[in-house]
């Protein structure tokens, strides 16, 4: 192996497996659009299969850098951060679960489309429950924490849960009856594991800004993250309600009684945790202009400017759906269009960054180092 490869596979980090969440989402948030401009499907569909082939690229190198370097794991474990990125690794393969209703049907037919979803979702349930528990674990026993270093990524091993909540709501129309039942249970499990930590991590995230300001200027796209927890936990009720509708076999009274009540209360949590939401993505907006006029360098850390928004997206487009309003849909079109600024600035960049190698960097081994 040259020593070109070497350091490429010995330093590649979980963290570029953002970009494949942010690319997914963006995707997704244009399918939305497509009924009025045609054009973006295929635009979409790229990204979708671009996707697809990063994740395959990505995963691939992960693997071989702990086949290479075991220790490595161990190693990254007891760091502080680069943990906090494996989370991203089931949220990516969602982003491709979900593409697969929206563009895997017209490319590779229903039939297939949807069994390579289902399969995919199941591997992406048994991901983010490792990530929810191995992660914290790591973060009681193998790493030193402090309130000034805390930042919204500790989020991200918890919100993989209910990212794959919700699309999980996606899918149980299209499974078989005997286990509809099961599914849903199990997604409401998951959006509720995930949603109760996110508050209990927001609320400690709260303090830390309150006593000792703004995150260091290379983190300060991460405020961006506390949109994706409150944005999914929306859309992911709006759609576990409507999928609740499809369950056509026999369930006990009580949980049929659960099951013909849910729209409306599902909508009506929903639009709580969507105005907290719309109050975060201001407050974000309002730090993040603060920062940039003092100055920050670009990082991966950018990429939180686009999956967290792109998610606000969907379940403000999901809001509008189920409300017929207009102030729903006139927020999903501005916020679009700021999200598509955002991607477009973060994809050229990291472009640059991987061409000349200079985002590939192991913090954990700068620290084994010194």
């Amino acid at each position: 192996m040259r020593t070109s490869e070497q350091k490429f596979i010995k330093e590649f980090t979980p963290n570029w497996f953002a970009a494949i969440m942010g690319n997914g989402a963006v995707a997704l948030v244009l399918q939305h659009y497509v009924s009025t401009l045609p054009f973006l499907w295929y635009l979409a569909a790229a990204l979708w299969l671009l996707d697809i082939v990063l994740f395959i690229l990505f995963s691939s190198l992960l693997i071989t850098r702990f086949c290479y370097y075991p220790h490595h794991f161990k190693r990254m474990l007891k760091n502080a951060t680069q943990p906090l990125f494996l989370g991203c690794i089931p949220m990516a393969l969602i982003t491709i679960v979900d593409g697969f209703i929206a563009f895997g049907i017209p490319i590779l037919g229903q039939t297939w489309a949807i069994d390579l979803g289902i399969t995919f979702w199941w591997c992406a349930v048994v991901l983010s429950l490792i990530s929810a528990w191995l992660i914290p674990f790591a973060m009681f026993l193998m790493q030193e924490h402090t309130l000034e270093s805390m930042t919204p990524m500790w989020l991200l091993p918890m919100v993989a849960c209910e990212v794959t909540a919700a699309a999980g709501g996606v899918f149980i129309s299209y499974m078989s009856a005997d286990i509809q039942t099961t599914v849903l249970m199990l997604s409401f499990a998951l959006w509720s594991i995930s949603l109760l930590l996110a508050f209990a991590i927001i609320t400690i995230f709260i303090k830390r800004l309150i006593i000792h300001s703004l995150p260091t200027q290379n983190l300060a796209p991460s405020i961006w993250l506390v949109l994706g927890p409150l944005g999914t936990g929306a859309l992911g009720l709006i759609t576990l309600g409507h999928a609740a509708q499809h369950i056509t076999v026999n369930v006990s009274p009580h949980l049929k009684a659960m099951i013909d009540i849910l729209p409306g209360i599902d909508l009506f949590v929903a639009l709580i945790l969507w105005s907290f939401a719309f109050w975060w993505l201001v407050t974000a907006l309002i730090c993040t202009a603060y920062q940039f006029i003092k100055g920050i360098n670009f990082t991966m850390s950018w990429w939180a400017f686009t999956f967290p928004l792109a998610i606000f997206i969907l379940g403000t487009l999901a809001m509008a759906t189920e409300t017929k309003m207009l102030l729903f849909e006139i927020i999903g079109i501005f916020s679009t269009l700021l999200l598509l600024f955002f991607w477009i600035t973060v994809i050229m960049k990291t472009t640059v960054g991987a061409l000349n190698q200079s985002l590939f960097s192991d913090p954990c081994i700068k620290e084994n180092q010194k």
